[in-house]
């Protein structure tokens, strides 16, 4: 089609007449004439069928080729879709591979909600990429004119200063100017080279975001579906290589600075350069945001709070026993208690024993008993910092303790002395969250320095949990688990007559995984799914 310059008519070349198309039909997968998109206007047929111009014909007909309605290993028309494997099925392939899965007709699925938020994240997500774009390319091409700025600026500096210099800097005058140009130029050219490279990247989501509309405004219910899964899937390839090349160039401003030499005035003879040029990188005047910023998923969470959660079947929650840890038949006459886990580096597993046994408890991956480690107090939570490296909370102490579990005698990196009882503990993004007594969750560095305290609405933080600037705790005597930014503002909160004593959060990339003391639950998005434990 690229060598096409113009799209006949289709009606009229079966006349063996040469009209060139005007606009195209995407039901019929013809073009028409003006003449001919006029009687295809009017006729009982035809008359709802969608046109559009030819100027998008070279975009769009290839992309609506490709769209098969037929299976390929039967040759049968798609008539379902698998939401188990996100797939189109025939009705052999139903019967085949997909007997237990969940299929609807396709038909349904094209008008269900799901089809219509399908395509509406995938504008939302070009728009939020584009608009990215647009704005890491203007920060970049006022990169190159402040270094421009700069160059002049410097320039300007080294030649009143050369003013007052004799012959004898002549020659280091222009090896520093040499430096200066050449710095700016190669950083310029970097630059002019990346906003080529994302022009042509961005035209390809272009592309996608036309086509994407064209389809909505055009196609069937089919049509669309079909269309949005295929977009999805190309929209996906692309911008995982745009948000590698976007995280490589959207960091700081590159900057220039003049390092001069303070004795150059008095001690000419003994001055063997003129100076240096460095370049620094700053954060841009204004932050550039990700894909998906920080302040867009906390908006995104807070929209959660007015959505309805739903609850399923409790049996369509399936989980697999991975693997089980005895536990009961200890050599210790006090029954152990266990409350926090992690897993190291090594993949054993590490828990904390809330009795007067004073130890935390080692496994080893395929559940066997490794060893004990001694400890000052009785530790209630563990959190894992790095390596091998741990965080432990002792409530009856009021300290938090920081060692390595793996180096001879277990020695203390830090000891960190609380004002109140400290309970849970969370590690995150270098920062220790510690859930205390008095609403609330202090906030702290490995030194043990507050960086911020978070109300909390609930007395005593039993459960907690952080990420992208969101906390997250449980009140268990009122079976509620709440999300609140890192002022306590609340973001959410989520209460089902399911959950009982919520004593375990687990973030994932789906949602929150909920563990009830006398319930299990799984909390995805606006869905609550549970089992009775």
């Amino acid at each position: 089609m690229a060598s096409t310059p113009f799209l006949f008519c289709g009606p009229c070349e079966t006349r063996k007449a040469h009209r060139q198309a005007m606009v195209w039909c995407s039901v019929c997968m013809e073009g028409l004439c003006k003449e001919c998109a006029e009687l295809h206007q009017s006729s009982k047929l035809s008359k709802d069928h969608t046109t559009f111009n030819e100027d998008i014909y070279p975009l769009l007909r290839p992309f609506l080729n490709d769209l098969t309605t037929e299976c390929y290993d039967h040759k049968k028309k798609f008539d379902f879709f698998c939401q188990s494997h996100s797939t189109l099925c025939c009705v052999n392939c139903v019967t085949d591979t997909h007997r237990q899965c969940d299929v609807k007709p396709v038909d349904d699925e094209s008008q269900s909600p799901r089809a219509s938020i399908a395509s509406t994240k995938l504008e939302d997500d070009l728009i939020s990429v584009l608009e990215r774009i647009e704005k890491i390319k203007c920060h970049r091409t006022d990169n190159i004119k402040l270094l421009n700025e700069q160059k002049d600026v410097l320039q300007s500096e080294i030649k009143n200063v050369r003013k007052a210099l004799n012959e004898h800097l002549d020659k280091l005058e222009k090896d520093i100017l040499d430096e200066l140009i050449v710095g700016e130029q190669k950083h310029s050219l970097d630059i002019a080279q990346f906003l080529f490279d994302i022009d042509t990247k961005k035209q390809q989501l272009v592309d996608i975001q036309t086509i994407s509309g064209c389809i909505k405004k055009i196609g069937s219910g089919v049509q669309t579906f079909l269309a949005s899964n295929k977009l999805e899937k190309m929209f996906s390839k692309e911008k995982r290589v745009i948000e590698a090349t976007l995280k490589e160039n959207e960091g700081e401003n590159l900057q220039l600075y003049l390092h001069l030499n303070t004795r150059i005035i008095s001690l000419t003879n003994d001055i063997k350069s003129f100076g240096s040029i460095d370049t620094q990188e700053k954060p841009p005047p204004t932050a550039i945001p990700e894909s998906v910023t920080r302040a867009e998923n906390r908006n995104s969470t807070k929209s959660i709070a007015s959505r309805v959660i739903e609850t399923t079947d409790p049996n369509r929650v399936m989980l697999k026993v991975i693997k089980k840890i005895k536990t009961c038949k200890r050599k210790s006459r006090i029954p152990i208690d266990l409350r926090g886990c992690v897993i190291l580096a090594d993949e054993k597993l590490l828990f904390a024993d809330w009795s007067d046994n004073k130890k935390l408890i080692m496994f080893n991956i395929d559940g066997t008993h490794n060893r004990d480690i001694g400890v000052t107090g009785k530790p209630y939570d563990i959190t894992r910092l790095d390596g091998d490296r741990i965080a432990v909370s002792f409530p009856e102490d009021n300290i938090v303790q920081i060692f390595d579990v793996v180096s001879n005698g277990y020695p203390i990196y830090q000891n960190i002395k609380m004002t109140d009882q400290c309970w849970a503990i969370f590690y995150n993004d270098e920062k220790l969250f510690v859930g205390c007594n008095g609403h609330k969750i202090q906030v702290m560095n490995l030194s043990g320095r507050i960086l911020q305290t978070v109300p909390a609405k609930v007395n005593t933080v039993y459960c907690v949990n952080a990420n992208n600037d969101c906390v997250y705790y449980s009140d268990e005597i009122n079976n509620t688990v709440y999300c609140c930014d890192l002022e306590g503002n609340e973001i959410w909160k989520f209460r089902d007559p399911s959950l009982k004593y919520p004593c375990a959060l687990a973030l994932q990339s789906r949602g929150i995984r909920v563990r009830g003391r006398k319930s299990l639950a799984k909390y995805l998005g606006n869905i609550f799914r549970w089992t009775t434990k």
